[in-house]
């Protein structure tokens, strides 16, 4: 049985729901390989003048935890596709144009389609992010600046 894949809202400043996704971060049988992000509703201005909030799918293949007890422990290429997977969802789920056919990632041209979620990778490269989302598995401390410019460096 594949772990539980979460749901998430986002919210404004005024703790309005902007868009919400689902993330299904491992790999189980039949499932589709690589990442990608899909659309479950787009942001669009109903009949009734309200605004329906965009959701979207985060899907990821990464290793699963071997018992659910344990963490997963994602490398840094799964931080940097993670990353670029949530840079498409940000994309549809920020967007303020309520005209289905061109709200969030639909109707964007393929040549700028990868914009935000290149851009979001470069914060996997980042120390200061790094250290909010990581550290030693047992000691909890934080990654050394040395390994995480360790990539870098090649």
């Amino acid at each position: 049985m594949a772990p539980f894949s979460p749901f998430f809202s986002i919210t404004d400043d005024q703790q309005q729901i902007r868009g919400q996704f689902y993330l299904d971060l491992y790999a189980r049988p039949n499932k589709r390989e690589g990442a990608w992000v899909d659309d479950y509703q787009s942001r669009r201005r109903l009949a009734d003048q309200t605004v329906q909030i965009p959701i979207a799918f985060l899907t990821c293949n990464f290793s699963a935890p071997c018992d659910k007890t344990q963490t997963a422990l994602l490398n840094h290429e799964e931080v940097l596709t993670l990353f670029h997977e949530f840079g498409h969802g940000l994309q549809h789920m920020l967007t303020q144009i309520e005209y289905e056919g061109v709200s969030g990632i639909n109707g964007v041209a393929w040549d700028a389609v990868e914009l935000p979620s290149q851009f979001l990778e470069y914060f996997a490269w980042e120390k200061s992010i790094i250290d909010l989302i990581s550290c030693h598995e047992k000691t909890r401390v934080s990654l050394p600046e040395d390994l995480v410019l360790k990539d870098v460096r090649r």
